[in-house]
Formats: structure tokens, sequence, C-alpha cells
């Protein structure tokens, strides 16, 4: 018979109900455990890379035309354009920049090509950090664009120190077919001033100062005889 066994198991279960019910209240808290040993230190990530060295030390004059001595061969087919030895105004040329920069000293001038679609010369504007440079400039006055109508350019830089810049240009025609240079006469006769005015905007200078620190971080990476790349490379601004 099933009965007996049946009644014996729900009375089992209604005691067992009574004594959760009759759960006493709950005791106070036990005393803090032992701290346990630290675990093991997880592996380290990957270091990230090292970020580019700021540009703000990185100074530069705008680009300038010196202040010109002229001289000139007694036949006046050769002019010279220099400036006083005893020249200053260079402030960003200081000490500590010559020390512990690099000084980068760009030439921007033009030279001829010739145009096959207009069957004329045409000038272009170059930029160098060689210290001598070749191009070519408009006689001033000529209005045609024939080979004739330009002369040769000769610039660059000598001497940088504290506080100085010494440039250069050479102004002449010379003809290969005679071995001799010739006379341009729209320099005949002007005064160093006329000369001096004229030649202002044929050659250029920019003085750019690198800090140590700044170009020991960029040096493998930039081509400093592309003024291009090493004006995009430190942030500089033309004017």
């Amino acid at each position: 018979m099933k009965t007996p066994f049946s009644f014996s198991f729900a009375l089992g279960i209604f005691a067992a109900t009574i004594f959760l019910s009759c759960k006493g209240p709950e005791g106070p808290l036990g005393p803090t455990g032992a701290k346990g040993d630290a675990g093991a230190q997880g592996a380290a990530g990957a270091q990230g890379q090292r970020g580019e060295t700021g540009t703000a030390n990185v100074i530069y004059t705008d680009w300038f035309s010196p202040n010109w001595t002229v001289a000139r061969s007694t036949t006046n087919d050769y002019i010279f354009l220099n400036v006083a030895r005893t020249e200053t105004g260079h402030a960003i040329l200081t000490q500590e920049a010559i020390n512990k920069s690099a000084v980068f000293v760009y030439t921007k001038f033009t030279t001829v090509v010739y145009n096959s679609q207009d069957g004329e010369y045409q000038l272009v504007e170059r930029i160098t950090n060689q210290p001598n440079a070749q191009g070519y400039a408009k006689i001033p006055g000529r209005t045609t664009n024939n080979w004739a109508d330009f002369h040769t350019l000769s610039c660059g830089h000598n001497n940088i120190g504290v506080n100085f810049f010494e440039p250069f240009a050479q102004l002449y025609n010379y003809d290969s077919a005679t071995g001799k240079y010739v006379v341009i006469q729209e320099y005949v006769n002007k005064t160093a001033a006329e000369i001096r005015s004229l030649a202002m905007d044929m050659v250029k200078y920019r003085i750019v100062v690198i800090p140590g620190a700044v170009l020991s971080a960029r040096t493998k990476s930039v081509d400093f005889s592309d003024y291009e790349a090493v004006k995009a490379a430190f942030e500089i601004k033309d004017f």
C-alpha cells in the first residue's frame, strides 16, 4: 500500500518548512580573513610609437632681398652685388643658433626654359640650399621673350656669423660664340640705387634655424635640399 509512504513524505516536507521558518536572527559579521597573495602580473601591452618632436622652436626669416652694394666692371658688362662686410641686422643668427642648431640658407632665383607652344622663353622659379646657383633674369625694360632678352644671374652666399649674413649676386651677359661679355645697355649710366632697385626681386633669401632636438627627430625623413619638403615637415609658412 502507498498511503503510509506518501503520508511520511508529506510529513517530512512539513517539518522542514517549520524548521526553516523558525530560523533565528543573523549573527554578527565575523572577523576579516587574512589577505591573500597577489596574483601574477599580466603581460605588458605593446609600446606606442613615439610622437614627433614639435616644431615650435623652428625659426625662420621671411624671404628678403639684401641691401645690396653695387659695383661694376669699367666696361659695364659685369655687375657685382654684395653686402658690406660690416652689415648686421640678422638677429636670427645668434651664437646659440650657430653652435647648437642647423642653419639653412635657401636662395630663390629664376632660370629660363623654352616654351615650345609659344615659341618663346620664359622664367621659372627655383629654390636651392646650395651656396652657389646660376640662373637667368629678364633684362630690365625688355618686352620680348627671346634668348637675348635674358642675362645670366649667378647668386648664392658666402659667410654667415653672429648677426651676419653675406650673400652675393652677379649680373652679366656672356656670348659663348665670341667668348666675350656683352655690355647690357640697360644698365649703362644707371646709378647704384637704380640698379639696386632693378635687381632686388631677381634673387631673395630665407634663413631657417632648426634646433638640434627638432632636427635629430626628423633628419632621416627630410630632404633638406627640397625646400617644399622642409616647409611641410617643419610647418614653415610663406608670409
